[in-house]
């Protein structure tokens, strides 16, 4: 089902940033350049995360805008990702290793 959320989410960005970028009801369809911003923005950019914090409180108090932390992982991600990705690795090695022993010999 992630995949399916995935195209999802991205079907509807991609439709949001077309109606976003339409700027009147007489033609129905987008422009050729709407299209390609649209791509651009919903599918093949970096998007923005906003996050939004409400604070509520009675009698003094104050209140401050921090950035967000960095999701992002490094290389590979996390070390799940950094011990699967050896294993893919090595796995690759042996089966060329055993795919090419016989010419070889």
């Amino acid at each position: 089902m992630g995949v399916l959320d995935q195209v999802r989410t991205a079907l509807a960005d991609l439709v949001g940033e077309l109606r976003g970028a339409m700027s009147s009801d007489d033609d129905p369809l987008p422009t050729p350049e709407q299209i390609g911003q649209a791509m651009n923005v919903a599918v093949h950019g970096n998007r923005s995360r906003v996050v939004v914090t409400n604070a509520q409180a009675s009698g003094e108090s104050s209140a401050s805008v921090e950035p967000a932390a960095e999701e992002e992982p490094g290389l590979f991600g996390t070390t799940g990702r950094r011990i699967g990705a050896l294993a893919v690795g090595l796995a690759t090695v042996i089966g060329t290793g055993a795919a090419l022993w016989p010419l070889i010999k």
